[in-house]
């Protein structure tokens, strides 16, 4: 998916470590075109966020990422993979 969202011109922001459980590292993001970011909440910042674990999915995380969403702001979540 990434080099596609890259290929249409859009900047691909992934949060570091975020698919380091299913086994795929930040350099494998980074080789299709995305750019790393360092913290949750710079990643949460984006204009459209495609989200594998989301709210209710993922108790533990569930409050602050809620918390940092902001109005006009689209999210696109896998529940539970």
């Amino acid at each position: 998916m990434v080099p596609a969202l890259a290929k249409a011109g859009l900047e691909v922001l992934v949060e570091t470590d975020a698919g380091a459980r299913a086994g795929f590292g930040d350099e494998g993001y980074v080789t299709q075109g995305a750019r790393i970011v360092g913290s949750r909440s710079e990643a949460l910042a984006c204009e459209l966020l495609l989200q594998v674990r989301c709210a209710g999915a993922d108790p533990e995380g569930s409050a602050a990422d809620l918390a940092a969403l902001r109005s006009g702001q689209t999210v696109v979540v896998l529940a539970s993979p």
